[in-house]
């Protein structure tokens, strides 16, 4: 997934401004595969563990001093939609583990920072990442951030 209009980003208390996009990839923590001796393709895959990766990019103004600490867990939410309008906006939700943080600067295209985050699940049956329309992901705070709800699920 690829949301290129969040704004700002919300992780626990803290709220990220001037966020350019986040990624939400998937990949496969544990792959099993099986051949035949009929020949040399694959004839079974399966992941029964998966890894779910969450980059936040920011362009930064000025100064960053703000650490951010390698291992802090919260609740990382967003509203997003694709002209950067509340017309066919989406809630995003998913609580995140921080794992890395880098840093960029370019001249022309100044200095920006990359959060990336592990995503858990409650259970470890259960999705950890939610995406709905505003409003159904959870209760929606004064920021107009969501609040992930007990059910869970990807839409």
């Amino acid at each position: 997934m690829l949301f290129v209009n969040p704004r700002q980003v919300r992780f626990g208390d803290r709220v990220w401004t001037d966020a350019a996009m986040v990624a939400v990839d998937r990949t496969a923590a544990r792959l099993v595969e099986d051949w035949s001796d009929h020949g040399p393709w694959c004839t079974l895959v399966d992941v029964p563990e998966e890894r779910v990766i969450v980059k936040v990019v920011q362009t930064i103004a000025g100064d960053d001093i703000g650490a951010l600490a390698l291992g802090e867990e919260a609740e990382l939410t967003f509203v997003t939609s694709p002209t950067a309008s509340p017309r066919g906006a989406r809630e995003f939700a998913a609580t995140c583990v921080i794992v890395g943080v880098s840093h960029e600067v370019s001249v022309k295209g100044g200095a920006g920072r990359t959060i990336t985050l592990r995503a858990v699940s409650e259970d470890g049956s259960t999705d950890p990442v939610v995406v709905g329309d505003v409003g159904t992901v959870g209760e929606t705070n004064e920021t107009g951030v969501g609040e992930t709800s007990d059910e869970g699920g990807e839409a």
